[in-house]
């Protein structure tokens, strides 16, 4: 999970993000329940205002039926006081759903609209605050999912989710993009592509090592929460290789949040390492 806090103190407005890898909304087997559970007890210890979690499946021939099989998720997250909407997968298999929960105690969700395919655009009321935010919760494409037209289709939902932030204002893109502004964010070290060259643009991340001639300056309104996180500290990263949910090597941070536009500072406050009491699972 990555978290991002906008405000220092108890008051702050806070985000958190989890890619959870196939979890089944209807909650009907051992590792849906082992995840749920899981993700509820971190939203327990740290309560996140606006939590999203990606890769969720929700089942069904028709959007009512997607939406259906999201009830009982939605109804654990409701104990918790936890308002969740879905943008469901599409197709039948319902696959790369996204969840997102706002925490009532905190918060109340005025709007939720789909911005892309696989963005959710949101507009939260803190209750210590007087003006509304705006979020969008993005789960990047990729072709190493064997999407086709992977990096197409993240440029469009990148410029979608800039455009649609922008017109309130400003806000934050959070979650898990798939993609990164600079090279040594992945352990892999392979040159930047297009999509990455977008989302550096759109950050305005100005590492020497990736430069090329017409990078944007450095802005206070565009920024990713936490920088690099002190990756070249071996710290910062997001994501692990596992192998039978054993946590691996560090191989990439490419789960972020990124602020563009707006007058509110996001900082990175919680990296959390989902795992399982048996297995230690990424």
């Amino acid at each position: 999970g990555n978290g991002a806090a906008s405000e220092p103190g108890d008051s702050r407005f806070t985000t958190l993000s989890w890619n959870a890898r196939a979890l089944s909304a209807t909650i009907d087997s051992e590792d849906a329940a082992s995840k749920v559970n899981l993700l509820c007890g971190v939203l327990c210890s740290h309560r996140p205002t606006v939590a999203a979690i990606f890769e969720v499946i929700t089942c069904g021939s028709s959007l009512a039926a997607r939406l259906k099989s999201f009830r009982p998720m939605r109804k654990r997250l409701r104990a918790l006081a936890y308002e969740a909407v879905v943008l469901p997968g599409e197709g039948s298999g319902g696959r790369n759903a996204i969840v997102v929960a706002v925490d009532k105690r905190q918060a109340r969700l005025l709007e939720f609209r789909r911005v892309d395919s696989r963005a959710l655009g949101l507009r939260v009321a803190h209750k210590r605050e007087t003006a509304e935010r705006a979020l969008v919760a993005m789960h990047g494409p990729t072709s190493s999912a064997g999407e086709i037209g992977a990096i197409r289709k993240f440029k469009r939902a990148l410029g979608s989710a800039e455009s649609w932030l922008k017109a309130l204002g400003g806000g934050v893109l959070f979650g898990d993009l798939n993609y990164v502004p600079c090279a040594e964010w992945r352990a892999s070290r392979e040159p930047l592509n297009t999509a990455d060259r977008a989302l550096r643009t759109l950050a305005r991340w100005g590492c020497a090592c990736c430069h090329r001639e017409g990078d944007l300056p450095p802005s206070d309104s565009h920024a990713i929460a936490g920088g690099d996180g002190g990756i070249r500290e071996d710290r910062g990263w997001t994501r692990y290789a596992t192998h039978d949910r054993v946590l691996g090597a560090a191989t990439s941070r490419i789960d972020m949040a990124v602020a563009v536009g707006g007058a509110a500072r996001w900082e990175e406050v919680d990296l959390i390492l989902p795992v399982s009491s048996a297995s230690h699972s990424s």
